[in-house]
């Protein structure tokens, strides 16, 4: 015989081998499985039930070993011995029915004796029994020990989950009720206060008001909402620093200038209520007198009807108060009047990448061009800001202030 078929015939033996000691293996394991399954029934039958679940232990049988222990702790008078049998019998095959029942079994057994023993169990023990109980399916019973335990988050978790409110309202204390009321308003006291700091005050005022109508003594929210309604901007002025400039922003898309009822007042007997007018049109920016009193002079002509601003006018309000309208390079318009000096975008008012406007009575900061929401306060806020006296835009926190509104 050649060497290489040597070779193959011995490997050939050797495999044959293996699979013929692989099978008796098998059949040596079934033999003896079943020869334990019947020295366990013949056991049993004796009632030798502990022996039974060594004897089905040793054979790999956990389900029969459950089985058997669950009738042993069953047949069991003292309590805490049973405990441990059905402790046993929960773990010889813990997917298993009987290992299944033995759990349920021990943790009703458990709660029973810390009913009738309380402060049998340390607090860690009955958490532990209050987490077999709620495995188990029981979730009254479980709320009950974690109640046992102190542990209030979740016994109203449970007693919740279980519809169970009147058990819930009647297992709180005094004192956990007020526990549970402040961490209620602590998360609402937080949540406004987030909400102002993120730019959204009209929400938070009406946080504020919410809580209010079912809690009208709490004065540290109504000084809150009083607090920041009082900071908001109502508009249309906005008194701020605009880069390095300090100036006074008049807002909408209209601005007027008079002695009462104007965007832009002034108490001087020689103007009327509402004077002079300054908005948009088709050829830009354009002056109309509202039919004052003693006019509107343009070179000392009195002006008849609307004018182009054009490159800058030069103008005497009532034939006295000197007024001086420029463009900027924004699309705003510089007024000089009276010695004081504002800035009338007629619109939206840019301010970097954002926009400055007036809408419902408050002032906002829009994302205008930006794809970013602007800082605020050094904060990345939700826009539109609601904004306040104080406040702070930068486009990054590392950036520029862009606009800086007066007061605090």
């Amino acid at each position: 015989m050649l060497p290489e078929s040597k070779t193959r015939f011995a490997s050939a033996i050797s495999s044959s081998d293996a699979f013929a000691m692989g099978l008796l293996d098998s059949l040596i394991e079934r033999f003896g499985r079943a020869r334990a399954t019947s020295r366990g029934s013949a056991l049993e039958a004796q009632g030798r039930l502990a022996e039974a679940y060594e004897l089905y232990q040793a054979a790999g049988q956990g389900a029969e070993a459950s089985r058997v222990m669950l009738a042993q702790a069953e047949s069991e008078p003292d309590p805490a011995r049973r405990i441990g049998l059905l402790a046993l019998a929960a773990s010889a095959d813990p997917g298993c029915a009987a290992a299944q029942t033995a759990r349920r079994r021990k943790a009703l057994l458990s709660l029973d004796l810390l009913r009738s023993r309380p402060g049998s169990l340390l607090e860690s023990e009955q958490r532990a029994l209050a987490r077999e109980l709620e495995a188990a399916g029981l979730q009254r019973e479980a709320a009950e020990v974690f109640g046992s335990a102190g542990d209030l988050d979740n016994q109203a978790r449970l007693l919740a989950a279980c519809g169970a409110i009147d058990a819930l309202e009647s297992a709180l204390t005094a004192e956990q009720k007020e526990r549970i009321s402040r961490r209620g308003r602590q998360q609402v006291w937080n949540q406004a206060t987030d909400t102002i700091a993120l730019g959204q005050r009209f929400d938070a005022i009406r946080m504020c008001e919410s809580w209010l109508a079912e809690h009208p003594e709490d004065d540290e929210f109504r000084s809150l909402a009083r607090s920041t309604r009082e900071r908001l901007l109502a508009g249309p002025c906005v008194e701020a620093v605009l880069g390095d400039e300090p100036v006074v922003i008049a807002l909408g898309d209209e601005v007027s200038i008079g002695r009462s009822d104007a965007t832009i007042v002034m108490p001087s007997p020689v103007l009327s209520r509402k004077h002079l007018e300054l908005k948009q049109s088709d050829q830009g920016p354009i002056v109309c007198d509202l039919q004052s009193r003693n006019g509107t002079l343009l070179a000392g002509a009195r002006l008849a009807g609307p004018i182009a601003v054009g490159a800058g006018l030069d103008l005497k309000l009532g034939g006295q108060i000197e007024l001086r309208v420029q463009p900027r390079g924004d699309g705003a318009l510089r007024l000089q009047v009276a010695g004081q000096t504002w800035l009338a975008p007629l619109g939206p008012m840019k301010i970097g990448p954002f926009e400055l406007k007036i809408a419902s009575e408050r002032v906002q900061v829009t994302l205008g061009d930006s794809r970013e929401a602007p800082v605020l306060n050094g904060l990345i806020a939700n826009v539109p800001i609601d904004l306040c006296r104080g406040d702070e835009i930068r486009e990054t926190r590392d950036g520029p202030i862009l606009l800086k509104v007066a007061g605090s």
